[in-house]
């Protein structure tokens, strides 16, 4: 019954899908017809038009039999001037990442709307039953558990037999993939039970196999937040040391995949590096360090062994990879004297290896602005990524804030005397970018200070203050107090109350 419901779902996609080519198709018949009732001499120019975008439609229908080479799809994308904004993204076969344009309406009709409501009411349940809290010490054998297990299974055999209807259709992914698959991952993802934790490895693989393009942001989560972190944790247990080697290994054999990682996390500003961070958790477990060294010497064998193969596996994947490309490569040579390069002349290959450069001056930027905020400003300056301006420095702030150390922050809008005049101009233009409206007073103060603490005398309080409150009631204009002034009075003494709360609590 469960294949039914799913068999059905994709049979009635595949019904819309046709409809859709046909009446494609006749659209363009259309065109052509009134073109060359219109100009008969460019009746055979149109005709070329039609067959060129006939083979788009295809291109675009059969995602999984685009180019398996990211050099012919993704390489051709034209970067933009901005060293903080022209991160190209792209995902799984050249696809384009999920910043990419919103995709179009997708067809529907009666049929299609009823299997799509009974395979995701089947899905949520199947998710939510997956979801549900196991009480510490509870048996392998028990109803709960196998219930989990079970629900897992299913949920991994959906995956593995789903169709182009169930990986392509939007709806589907956001309301039942993101909303209940992806919370089941991570909570399941570090589960203490070995069968459960297994199976949601190989849910993992499935996602970043075949769904990677939708779900660029909860793979990042998954490899950084729970799987990477149990390779390097002191206090996870050899056998899910192993099962994360397992998955790793399987991943490593897929180069594609290898790469669209790279590119997509390691030459992204918006994104920490995964395939950096995964060859050094590799070569350590390769090593041998003192953190794996948790259980019996055959099993720390073994992690070692792992580890040197998954390294392994990735050079002779990217070999692999690279003898395609140049193939692929000669090949189009041979027909074409053009290389390939973007709208801005440059090699595509450079492109990402400027990116990753960028990338690497941005994070050393961060590090010496964590240490010394003014150098590490001046550093970002020299380097072409921030433009000395109160405007780009206090945007540099507000984006990479996550990374900037608070009291380094802080202690740069603090800078006094005639060289602090610049710090005080991005203290402005850095409050400016919040928007305080139908907001309390209170709540607006935290929800600023909460991305910086402010350092040094009164006065550098006071300066941080008067802003505030300034952009408060100009946000605020109909709030109780009748002025600017009124606004700043309250909020330097809620400043000054919980300052005296504090050093009392200490």
């Amino acid at each position: 019954m469960l294949g039914a419901i799913f068999q059905r779902f994709e049979r009635e996609g595949s019904i819309l899908r046709k409809e859709a080519r046909n009446k494609e198709a006749s659209a363009h018949q259309g065109e052509e017809e009134t073109e060359s009732k219109s100009n008969g001499a460019d009746a055979e120019e149109s005709s070329k038009g039609k067959d060129k975008a006939e083979d788009t439609v295809v291109d675009d229908e059969d995602g999984d039999k685009s180019a398996k080479l990211i050099g012919h799809c993704c390489f051709r994308k034209q970067a933009s001037n901005s060293a903080l904004e022209g991160i190209i993204e792209t995902v799984g076969n050249g696809h384009q990442a999920k910043k990419a344009k919103e995709p179009k309406a997708e067809l529907t009709s009666p049929a299609f709307e009823l299997a799509f409501s009974d395979c995701h009411m089947l899905f949520r349940a199947l998710c939510k039953l997956s979801n549900v809290d196991l009480p510490e010490g509870l048996l392998p054998d028990s109803v709960d558990v196998k219930s989990k297990i079970l629900s897992l299974e299913l949920i991994l055999s959906i995956l593995q037999t789903a169709g182009p209807t169930f990986k392509h259709t939007h709806r589907f992914i956001n309301k039942a993939f993101k909303r209940y698959l992806c919370p089941s991952i991570g909570i399941n993802g570090i589960s203490s039970l070995p069968r459960v934790f297994q199976l949601t490895l190989n849910v993992f693989l499935l996602l970043i196999s075949n769904f990677k393009v939708y779900l660029k942001d909860e793979i990042a989560i998954y490899f950084t937040k729970i799987f990477l972190r149990i390779l390097e944790s002191d206090n996870s247990t050899t056998q899910a040391k192993g099962m994360v080697l397992d998955c790793l290994l399987q991943i490593c054999n897929n180069a594609q995949i290898l790469v669209d990682i790279f590119v997509n996390y390691d030459c992204s500003l918006e994104s920490q590096d995964i395939f950096g961070r995964m060859v050094n958790d590799l070569s350590t477990m390769a090593k041998g360090s003192p953190s794996v060294q948790t259980g019996p010497v055959v099993h720390e064998s073994t992690l070692r062994t792992l580890g040197l193969e998954c390294l392994v596996t990735i050079m002779k994947s990217l070999v692999e990879w690279s003898k395609e490309l140049v193939k692929e490569k000669e090949d189009k040579d041979s027909t074409s004297d053009t290389e390939s390069i973007d709208d801005a002349g440059e090699r595509t290959p450079d492109r990402f290896e400027k990116k990753k450069h960028i990338k690497l001056q941005l994070e050393t930027g961060k590090e010496k602005f964590n240490i010394n905020a003014t150098k590490g400003v001046q550093y970002l300056v020299d380097a072409g990524l921030v433009e000395y301006t109160p405007e780009a420095v206090a945007r540099f702030f507000k984006e990479q804030g996550e990374d900037l150390d608070k009291v380094q922050i802080g202690e740069y809008f603090a800078k006094g005397g005639p060289k602090g005049e610049f710090n005080k101009k991005v203290l402005h233009a850095y409050i400016d970018m919040f928007s305080f409206t139908k907001m309390p007073i209170d709540l607006a103060i935290r929800h600023l200070l909460g991305n910086f603490r402010i350092m040094g005398e009164a006065q550098a309080i006071d300066r941080v203050i008067e802003k505030f409150a300034a952009r408060w009631f100009e946000d605020n204009p109909d709030s109780i107090f009748t002025s600017a002034d009124a606004a700043y009075m309250f909020a330097y003494a809620i400043m000054m109350l919980a300052t005296d709360l504090h050093r009392y609590l200490c």
